[in-house]
C-alpha cells in the first residue's frame, strides 16, 4: 500500500504536515517500491537511503479536502534528506502534472520546507456554475504554485483564459471564448496552509479589468475590488463570507446589465447563510438603452426567506420603487413606477408599450429550493394604467379576422393603440410565465387574455376574446 511510504517519514515530519492540512498517512494505491538503505557500523555516521517508488491509483485530499487528487500515476523518492513526488493525476477532476518535494536536512531548509508545483489542464466537460459564476466552455492550462518555509507560505496562480468562455450574469460579465484575459493570483506570505492575504488581478479584452484582495481571518473570508470595469461597467465590491453569513456592498459609477437574463436573478445563491445585499450605483445600463439611475437597493435574507429589502431609483425621469413584506412563509415585492413602458422595455420583456403607471406584485418562496435552483414565482398581479401600444401590426391583424372595417382603418391610421387599464395575475416556474386572467379596457377595443411564455424558447401561446368598441357596444 502507497500509505506504508509514510513510515521512512520521520513522525515529527508527518505531524507537522497535519498542522498544515497535509495528511501524507490518508495517502491511498498500490507502489512498487525499490529500497536501498545502508546502515553504517561506525558510531555517528548517517544512513543513507534510496527509496524509490512507483505509485498508481493515487488518492489524496489536502487542504481540507479542497484540492484533490485521483487516479495518480507519481513516482516517489525518499533520500534521506527530501522526498520528492511527481507524476500525472486528476487534481479536482482535471488533467495535471504535479511536482511536490519535501526538504528534511537543515541544509536544504535553508531554501523551502515544502514545494508544489501544478500544471492543470482546465478543461471541463459540461458548464460548471458555481453561484452567479459560470464557465461556459473552452480550455486554459493552470499553474499552481505553493511553497512553505518556517510556517510562511506563499502562493500563486498563473492562466491565460483566452480560450475560456465565463459570465457573471448579475454582475453583466460576459467574457466569450476567445477574448483575451489573464488571471494572476499571488499570495503575501502568511501562517497556514494558505496565505492569510491574496492579490487578485483578471484583465482582458472590451475593457475588463478586475482587481481585487482575499483576506482571511481564520473565522470570516473577506474580498474587497477596488476595480470591476467591463464594456459600460465601472464599480467597486466588497464581499464578507462567514460561517453562516454572507454580506455584500456594491459602489460606483454604472452596471451594464443589458445582456443580462432578468429572469436569472430569481436564482437561490446560497442554501444555509444569512445574506445581506447593499447597492449603491448612479446608473444601470438595462435593455434597449434603457437607463435606471441614482439605483440604491437593499436586501437581507436569513436561511429561510428575505425579510427586509426595498429600492429607491429612477426611471428616465419617473420614480421606480421596491418595496418587501415578509410574510409567514413567503416574500411579498411591490414594484411600482410612471412609466411603465420603459420598464418592460428596460427587461426585454416588451418594448411597445408607452407611458402609462404600473403596480407589479410578486409572491415568491424559497424554503424548498436548492443553492444554483431557480426561485419560482407563486402567484403575482399587475395593475397597468393610461398607456399606449404603437406600432401594431400584430393587433391589427388580429383584429382584422373579425373587426368593422371602420375601427380597423382608424387604428391602422393612428398606428397606435391607446387603453385605459390592464391588469390580471401571473406566476413564474421553470422558465414558463403562466398569465392568468388579464382583461385590458381601451378606446378602441377591450380584450381579455390568458396562457403562456416560455421564456428560454421565447415561445408563447395566448388566448381570449377581443370585443370592438363601437358606439359603446362593447359595455353591454
Amino acid at each position: 500500500e502507497a500509505v506504508e511510504l509514510t513510515s521512512f517519514i520521520p513522525l515529527s515530519h508527518l505531524e507537522a504536515l497535519k498542522e498544515h492540512d497535509i495528511d501524507l498517512t490518508t495517502l491511498k494505491g498500490q507502489s512498487l517500491v525499490d529500497v536501498d538503505i545502508v546502515i553504517p557500523l561506525a558510531p555517528g555516521t548517517k544512513n543513507i537511503y534510496n527509496i524509490n517508488a512507483d505509485i498508481t491509483g493515487a488518492k489524496l485530499g489536502i487542504f481540507g479536502d479542497a484540492v484533490t487528487l485521483d487516479d495518480g500515476k507519481l513516482k516517489g523518492n525518499f533520500n534521506g534528506d527530501s522526498v520528492t513526488i511527481d507524476g500525472d493525476s486528476k487534481i479536482n477532476g482535471f488533467n495535471s502534472k504535479l511536482f511536490y518535494q519535501m526538504n528534511l536536512s537543515e541544509e536544504k531548509k535553508k531554501a523551502f520546507d515544502h514545494s508544489l508545483q501544478v500544471k492543470l489542464n482546465f478543461a471541463p466537460s459540461k458548464a460548471i456554475k458555481q453561484g452567479a459564476f459560470v464557465v461556459d466552455s473552452g480550455k486554459a492550462n493552470v499553474d499552481i504554485s505553493y511553497i512553505l518555509k518556517d510556517d510562511d507560505a506563499t502562493f500563486a496562480i498563473n492562466s491565460d483564459l483566452r480560450n475560456v468562455g465565463f459570465t457573471v450574469a448579475k454582475m453583466g460579465l460576459y467574457k466569450p471564448k476567445g477574448r483575451a484575459a489573464v488571471l494572476k493570483v499571488e499570495g503575501d506570505k502568511g501562517s497556514g496552509p494558505m496565505p492569510s492575504k491574496l492579490n487578485i488581478s483578471l484583465i482582458g479584452a472590451d475593457g475588463l479589468k478586475i482587481i481585487g484582495e482575499y483576506k482571511n481571518n481564520k473565522i470570516d473570508d473577506f474580498l474587497s475590488f477596488s476595480e470591476i470595469k467591463y464594456t459600460n461597467t465601472d464599480m467597486k465590491a466588497d464581499v464578507l463570507i462567514g460561517e453562516h453569513s454572507l454580506k455584500l456592498n456594491v459602489v460606483g459609477r454604472s452596471l451594464d446589465l443589458s445582456r443580462a437574463d432578468i429572469f436569472r436573478y430569481l436564482d437561490k445563491e446560497s442554501d444555509a447563510k444569512d445574506t445581506e445585499l447593499l447597492i449603491r450605483l448612479d446608473s444601470v445600463k438595462m435593455k434597449n438603452d434603457i437607463e435606471v439611475s441614482d439605483v440604491i437597493m437593499r436586501i437581507r435574507c436569513d436561511k429561510v426567506k428575505c425579510y427586509d429589502g426595498f429600492l429607491e431609483s429612477r426611471i428616465g425621469t419617473k420614480p421606480l420603487k421596491m418595496e418587501m413584506i415578509s410574510k409567514e412563509n413567503s416574500e411579498l415585492w411591490r414594484i411600482s413606477t410612471q412609466n411603465a413602458g420603459a420598464f418592460f422595455s428596460a427587461l426585454g420583456v416588451y418594448q411597445k408599450m408607452k407611458a402609462g403607471s404600473l403596480v407589479l406584485t410578486v409572491n415568491t418562496s424559497r424554503q424548498e429550493v436548492k443553492a444554483g435552483e431557480q426561485i419560482s414565482i407563486i402567484d403575482g398581479d399587475f395593475v397597468i394604467n393610461k398607456f399606449v401600444i404603437v406600432d401594431t401590426p400584430f393587433v391589427t391583424k388580429m383584429l382584422s379576422f373579425g373587426s368593422i372595417q371602420g375601427l380597423l382603418d382608424s387604428i391602422k391610421a393612428k398606428k397606435h393603440v391607446s387603453f385605459t387599464v390592464m391588469n390580471g395575475g401571473f406566476g413564474y416556474k421553470n422558465d414558463i410565465l403562466r398569465i392568468e386572467d388579464a382583461k385590458g379596457e381601451g378606446v378602441f377595443f377591450d380584450f381579455t387574455m390568458k396562457g403562456y411564455v416560455d421564456t428560454s424558447h421565447r415561445e408563447f401561446g395566448l388566448k381570449g376574446r377581443v370585443i370592438p368598441s363601437l358606439y359603446g357596444l362593447n359595455n353591454m
